[in-house]
């Protein structure tokens, strides 16, 4: 009988120190986000911000918190000849004029089941510090680039939303 007491006592602190570990989380709601004319769709937490953005040829939307983080989605025409290799070449040589610009990371994965390069770097924008991370690829001919910004503080606090999101990114017809 005593040892079933010790027993339960062990699975009540295994099970609240459980609870504390995950913050005792909730699970976070998705909403879709459907975008016709860039042609993707994507889910994202439904407590983001959303802003269109159609200037200067370069279409797109960011997600969010301004205060703290974006995930910006552009597209435009890809140039006839334009590789991916290229398109990131021109990116990251873009970024380098940044100030404090220093590039942390570099991979190939997908977008959208497309190839795609992602790169993550640091620097300053209008005197703050920032931690970025690009995903580019090439679908349809059009250039898309998958921007996410943040202080570098906020930035691995709201990766695995942003990697959640990007996960769910999808072309469509």
């Amino acid at each position: 009988m005593k040892a079933n007491k010790i027993l339960v006592s062990i699975l009540v602190l295994v099970c609240f120190s459980a609870v504390v570990l995950t913050g005792c989380s909730t699970e976070k709601k998705y909403v879709p986000y459907e975008n016709k004319d860039l042609q993707f769709k994507i889910s994202i937490p439904e407590d983001w911000q959303k802003e269109e953005n159609h200037e200067n040829g370069t279409n797109g939307v960011a997600f969010g918190d301004p205060s703290s983080f974006s995930l910006a989605i552009t597209a435009a025409e890809a140039p006839d000849g334009l590789t991916l290799e290229d398109s990131t070449a021109a990116l990251v040589e873009g970024y380098k004029s940044m100030p404090g610009f220093t590039q942390v990371k570099e991979d190939k994965i997908e977008l959208g089941k497309s190839p795609a390069n992602k790169f993550v770097f640091t620097g300053k924008l209008e005197d703050q510090d920032m931690k970025c991370m690009i995903i580019n690829t090439m679908k349809n001919k059009k250039a898309y680039v998958v921007l996410y910004m943040a202080i570098p503080d906020q930035y691995d606090t709201n990766l695995p939303d942003v990697e959640e999101a990007i996960k769910s990114f999808e072309f469509i017809e």
